[in-house]
């Protein structure tokens, strides 16, 4: 029975991870778009239209967010390629 015990953890572990980066990502990229749509003036003439300034500051934290997330997944992949792994510290990569 403990083997399935561990499967059950370890695929409950591989769902949260899927819908944080499978799923989660995407989403936080979809609002900051979202965000930019939203104009400074109301004009409903497409050619015309300026995102608000709050709105241009959430995009842009939306953006980061996903930009980082995408750094520390290439850092982590290429880091055990070189026999080291990601600390959250300085150095950012150490010896395994």
């Amino acid at each position: 029975m403990r083997v399935l015990e561990q499967l059950f953890e370890a695929g409950g572990e591989v769902l949260v991870y899927a819908l944080v980066l499978g799923a989660g990502l995407p989403t936080i990229f979809a609002i900051g778009i979202w965000a930019l749509s939203f104009g400074a003036k109301g004009v409903d003439d497409v050619a015309e239209h300026h995102p608000h300034p709050i709105a241009k500051v959430f995009a842009g934290v939306c953006f980061a967010v996903v930009i980082l997330a995408i750094a520390a997944g290439i850092t982590i992949i290429v880091g055990h390629g070189f026999g080291m792994t990601l600390q959250f510290g300085w150095p950012l990569l150490v010896a395994k």
